[in-house]
């Protein structure tokens, strides 16, 4: 089985969705932006399109046993959580595909210059941009792992993260410890169990050998 790592996505090269970013500001899809959000959204896809520096990364991992509660790779990694253990088990799960996604370091720091220059407009829309391409990436990437696996007959579980009912955020430190180093940008897991830069996400997707093709948006 082959074993991929993503390159790195370009700024230019993905945006997300318009009705993804309205979610992401709250209004219903299909909302038309007026005079003052539209140049406000606009400003916000600007920059991020001249500074922001996203990437993905992912590894395919086998594991080695699953218990109880816990899934171990068969790099020694130990992944706690009974509800990733008890679908593992269920579905024959054989290897795991984990997942990096990052809207980078700098849309952060630029949403915290923004805040701090008493511009909370600018600052809203810029965070619901980074929010909506970080969740667009991970879409993307689901539907590359399908893809991917499928050329082999694998089956690809919906993903799954820490955070998730039944998976706490603690299991983001030995998720991202799993990963192969360097990555294509920082990314560190905080005190708290979350990441930072603040708009990246950690997921897994569960590979098994039997099974109908379906892309899917949760475990």
């Amino acid at each position: 089985m082959k074993n991929p790592d993503s390159p790195q996505t370009g700024p230019d090269q993905v945006s997300p969705p318009l009705e993804l970013y309205l979610r992401h500001l709250g209004l219903p899809a299909g909302s038309e932006l007026d005079e003052t959000t539209g140049p406000l959204a606009e400003q916000a896809q600007g920059w991020y399109r001249r500074n922001g520096k996203p990437w993905t990364r992912s590894h395919l991992a086998a594991l080695a046993k699953i218990e109880e509660d816990s899934v171990h790779l068969e790099d020694g990694t130990v992944l706690s959580s009974r509800v990733l253990a008890e679908g593992a088990r269920r579905s024959g799960t054989h290897s795991i595909s984990i997942l990096a996604v990052s809207a980078g370091q700098e849309v952060d720091e630029r949403i915290a210059e923004l805040w701090a220059a008493d511009k909370p407009d600018e600052a809203m829309f810029l965070n619901a941009y980074a929010d909506a391409l970080t969740e667009h990436l991970r879409s993307l990437e689901a539907r590359k792992a399908l893809d991917r696996f499928s050329a082999e007959e694998l089956r690809v579980l919906p993903y799954y993260s820490p955070g998730y009912d039944g998976w706490e955020l603690a299991g983001q430190a030995p998720l991202l410890k799993a990963l192969p180093t360097p990555l294509p940008g920082p990314l560190k897991v905080l005190p708290s169990g979350g990441l930072k830069p603040a708009k990246s996400t950690l997921a897994v997707f569960a590979l098994t050998s039997s099974g109908a093709q379906e892309p899917a948006e949760d475990y």
